[in-house]
C-alpha cells in the first residue's frame, strides 16, 4: 500500500494576489453603488486598503478594471433576479414582472451609468464592457419573451409587440423614469406595470 501523499503546499503569494484582485474590484463596485460613478485610483486604493501601484499591477488600464467590475457585478445580480411564472394569471404576471424587473434595473443602475462612461473610450476593453451589457440586454429580452409568450404568440404583430415590451422594460427607460422624470422606484415600477398592461390589452 502506497503511503498517503503529503498535503500540497499553498502558494501564499498567489492567494494574496487573488485576494487583492478581488478586494480592488469589490471596492470599485462599492464606490459606484454609493454614487461615485467615476472613482479615481486613489479613492479605489483607499477603499481597498492597498497601494495605488497594486491597482496598476493587477489592472494595466482603467478599462481593464471596469471589465472585471462588470463581470463581478453580473455575478452579484443573480440573487436579485426573481423568476416570474408564465402560468400566473395575466394581471398578476404583469405586476410580478414589473416588480422583478424594476428591482433588478434599480440594483444595476449605478454600474450601468459607470459603464456608459467607459464605453465611450476607444479601447478594446470598452468593447468588452459593451458586449457584457449587450449580453445582459439579450437575457432580459429573452425573459420578456418567456413571461409573455402567450400574449406574444396570439398577436399578429409579434415582433413589434416584443420590441415594445422590451423598450418599456429596458434599463435606459428605467433610468429615464428615475432621473429625467424623477419618479421613485415604487412609482417607476407602477408606471412600468401600467404601461405593459396598456400595450398588451389595447
Amino acid at each position: 500500500m502506497l503511503p498517503p501523499r503529503p498535503p500540497e503546499k499553498k502558494d501564499g503569494r498567489r492567494e494574496r494576489s487573488v485576494r487583492t484582485h478581488k478586494v480592488i474590484v469589490a471596492s470599485l463596485i462599492d464606490l459606484i453603488e454609493e454614487g461615485n460613478v467615476s472613482p479615481t485610483a486613489g479613492q479605489i486604493a483607499r477603499r481597498a486598503s492597498v497601494a495605488i501601484r497594486s491597482i496598476r499591477q493587477h489592472f494595466p488600464s482603467r478599462e481593464d478594471l471596469f471589465v472585471a467590475a462588470v463581470d463581478e457585478h453580473a455575478r452579484r445580480v443573480g440573487p436579485v433576479r426573481a423568476y416570474v411564472d408564465a402560468r400566473l394569471p395575466f394581471e398578476r404576471r404583469v405586476a410580478a414582472f414589473a416588480e422583478a424587473r424594476g428591482r433588478e434595473l434599480e440594483f444595476c443602475a449605478p454600474v450601468r451609468r459607470a459603464s456608459s462612461l467607459v464605453i465611450g473610450t476607444p479601447k478594446s476593453a470598452a468593447s468588452a464592457i459593451g458586449r457584457a451589457m449587450d449580453d445582459a440586454w439579450q437575457r432580459r429580452r429573452h425573459e420578456v419573451e418567456q413571461v409573455f409568450a402567450a400574449e406574444l404568440d396570439a398577436n399578429t404583430h409579434r415582433a413589434e409587440l416584443l420590441d415594445a415590451l422590451d423598450l418599456l422594460s429596458h434599463g435606459r427607460t428605467w433610468d429615464t423614469m428615475r432621473n429625467a422624470m424623477q419618479l421613485s422606484p415604487e412609482a417607476a415600477t407602477a408606471l412600468l406595470s401600467r404601461s405593459i398592461l396598456a400595450v398588451l390589452t389595447k
